[in-house]
Protein backbone atom coordinates (compact mmCIF):
# COMPACT_ATOMS: atom_id res chain seq x y z
CA UNK A 1 0.00 0.00 0.00
CA UNK A 2 1.37 3.23 -1.07
CA UNK A 3 1.12 6.84 1.22
CA UNK A 4 0.45 10.09 0.35
CA UNK A 5 0.43 13.01 2.89
CA UNK A 6 -2.08 15.87 2.60
CA UNK A 7 0.04 19.11 2.78
CA UNK A 8 -2.42 22.12 2.75
CA UNK A 9 -3.50 25.25 4.53
CA UNK A 10 -5.60 24.44 8.20
CA UNK A 11 -4.79 28.04 9.54
CA UNK A 12 -7.82 30.17 9.24
CA UNK A 13 -10.19 27.69 8.37
CA UNK A 14 -12.45 25.48 10.24
CA UNK A 15 -11.48 22.26 11.33
CA UNK A 16 -14.48 21.17 8.64
CA UNK A 17 -13.38 23.31 6.08
CA UNK A 18 -9.88 22.09 6.27
CA UNK A 19 -10.53 18.36 6.85
CA UNK A 20 -14.31 17.59 5.10
CA UNK A 21 -13.05 19.66 1.77
CA UNK A 22 -10.36 18.61 -1.11
CA UNK A 23 -8.29 16.01 1.45
CA UNK A 24 -11.59 14.12 2.31
CA UNK A 25 -12.03 14.41 -1.84
CA UNK A 26 -8.80 13.61 -2.50
CA UNK A 27 -8.80 10.70 -0.17
CA UNK A 28 -11.70 9.03 -1.04
CA UNK A 29 -10.32 9.05 -4.78
CA UNK A 30 -7.00 7.83 -3.76
CA UNK A 31 -8.59 5.24 -1.40
CA UNK A 32 -10.54 4.04 -4.55
CA UNK A 33 -7.43 2.59 -6.02
CA UNK A 34 -7.56 0.11 -3.63
CA UNK A 35 -3.54 0.66 -3.42
CA UNK A 36 -3.24 4.42 -2.08
CA UNK A 37 -4.12 5.64 1.00
CA UNK A 38 -3.86 9.40 2.09
CA UNK A 39 -2.49 10.89 5.62
CA UNK A 40 -4.17 14.02 7.08
CA UNK A 41 -2.24 16.41 9.20
CA UNK A 42 -5.15 16.65 11.06
CA UNK A 43 -6.59 12.76 11.75
CA UNK A 44 -6.66 11.96 15.46
CA UNK A 45 -7.46 15.38 16.28
CA UNK A 46 -11.38 15.35 15.91
CA UNK A 47 -11.18 18.22 19.27
CA UNK A 48 -10.86 20.88 17.15
CA UNK A 49 -13.65 20.30 15.46
CA UNK A 50 -15.74 23.29 17.74
CA UNK A 51 -12.58 25.55 17.83
CA UNK A 52 -14.29 28.17 15.02
CA UNK A 53 -11.34 29.08 12.77
CA UNK A 54 -8.33 27.26 13.49
CA UNK A 55 -5.76 30.02 14.51
CA UNK A 56 -2.99 29.57 17.36
CA UNK A 57 -5.71 29.03 19.81
CA UNK A 58 -5.37 25.28 19.02
CA UNK A 59 -1.61 24.89 20.24
CA UNK A 60 -1.80 24.96 23.68
CA UNK A 61 -5.23 22.68 23.72
CA UNK A 62 -3.57 19.14 22.95
CA UNK A 63 0.28 17.21 22.83
CA UNK A 64 -0.44 16.43 19.00
CA UNK A 65 -1.48 20.31 18.08
CA UNK A 66 1.45 21.90 20.03
CA UNK A 67 4.13 23.69 18.20
CA UNK A 68 6.41 20.49 18.59
CA UNK A 69 3.56 18.17 18.39
CA UNK A 70 2.48 19.73 14.72
CA UNK A 71 6.29 19.32 13.33
CA UNK A 72 7.23 15.82 14.57
CA UNK A 73 4.29 14.36 13.00
CA UNK A 74 4.02 16.03 9.86
CA UNK A 75 7.47 15.80 9.58
CA UNK A 76 7.31 11.98 10.03
CA UNK A 77 4.87 11.82 8.06
CA UNK A 78 6.59 13.91 4.83
CA UNK A 79 9.78 11.06 5.60
CA UNK A 80 7.37 8.16 6.03
CA UNK A 81 4.92 8.40 2.71
CA UNK A 82 5.88 8.09 -0.94
CA UNK A 83 4.35 11.05 -2.01
CA UNK A 84 2.77 14.63 -1.13
CA UNK A 85 -0.01 16.25 -2.22
CA UNK A 86 0.12 19.76 -1.65
CA UNK A 87 -2.92 21.58 -1.81
CA UNK A 88 -2.87 25.56 -2.34
CA UNK A 89 -6.42 26.69 -4.16
CA UNK A 90 -8.55 29.15 -2.64
CA UNK A 91 -5.54 29.77 -0.03
CA UNK A 92 -6.30 33.08 1.75
CA UNK A 93 -2.81 33.99 2.98
CA UNK A 94 0.71 31.90 2.81
CA UNK A 95 0.54 28.68 4.30
CA UNK A 96 3.59 28.63 5.67
CA UNK A 97 3.38 24.74 7.07
CA UNK A 98 2.95 23.83 3.85
CA UNK A 99 5.71 25.16 2.41
CA UNK A 100 8.06 23.74 5.08
CA UNK A 101 6.59 20.29 4.48
CA UNK A 102 7.59 20.92 0.94
CA UNK A 103 11.27 21.96 1.67
CA UNK A 104 11.10 18.94 3.74
CA UNK A 105 9.47 16.61 1.23
CA UNK A 106 12.28 17.78 -1.52
CA UNK A 107 15.26 17.05 0.81
CA UNK A 108 14.06 13.59 1.61
CA UNK A 109 13.65 13.21 -2.01
CA UNK A 110 9.70 12.35 -1.56
CA UNK A 111 8.29 13.59 -4.91
CA UNK A 112 5.15 16.58 -4.57
CA UNK A 113 2.63 17.40 -6.91
CA UNK A 114 1.13 20.54 -6.08
CA UNK A 115 -2.29 21.98 -7.24
CA UNK A 116 -2.41 25.97 -7.08
CA UNK A 117 -3.90 28.45 -8.81
CA UNK A 118 -1.29 30.55 -11.68
CA UNK A 119 -0.42 33.92 -10.90
CA UNK A 120 -1.15 33.09 -6.62
CA UNK A 121 0.93 33.74 -4.07
CA UNK A 122 2.31 30.48 -3.81
CA UNK A 123 3.04 30.31 -7.45
CA UNK A 124 6.92 31.01 -6.39
CA UNK A 125 9.82 29.17 -7.49
CA UNK A 126 10.53 27.86 -4.11
CA UNK A 127 7.02 26.10 -4.83
CA UNK A 128 7.25 25.02 -8.51
CA UNK A 129 10.26 23.91 -8.71
CA UNK A 130 10.71 21.78 -5.83
CA UNK A 131 7.48 19.85 -6.88
CA UNK A 132 7.33 17.32 -9.22
CA UNK A 133 4.12 18.29 -11.05
CA UNK A 134 2.49 21.91 -11.00
CA UNK A 135 -1.41 21.48 -11.80
CA UNK A 136 -4.16 24.04 -11.51
CA UNK A 137 -6.82 21.23 -10.51
CA UNK A 138 -7.08 18.06 -8.39
CA UNK A 139 -8.42 15.69 -10.76
CA UNK A 140 -5.26 16.22 -13.07
CA UNK A 141 -3.14 16.33 -9.54
CA UNK A 142 -4.23 12.58 -8.64
CA UNK A 143 -3.97 11.36 -12.19
CA UNK A 144 -0.29 12.15 -11.67
CA UNK A 145 -0.17 10.73 -8.32
CA UNK A 146 -1.41 7.77 -9.55
CA UNK A 147 0.81 7.94 -12.61
CA UNK A 148 3.79 8.46 -9.85
CA UNK A 149 3.57 5.76 -7.70
CA UNK A 150 2.85 3.49 -10.41
CA UNK A 151 -1.03 1.92 -9.13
Amino acid sequence: MKTVYLAGPITGLTYDQAEDGWRRWAADALSATGKIKALSPLRGKHYLRDQGALEKQYLTLHQMSSPQGIVRRDFNDVKNCDAILAYFLGAQKASIGTCWEMGAAYALQRPVVAVLEPGSMHDHPFITQTAAYTFNNIEDALDALIYILGV
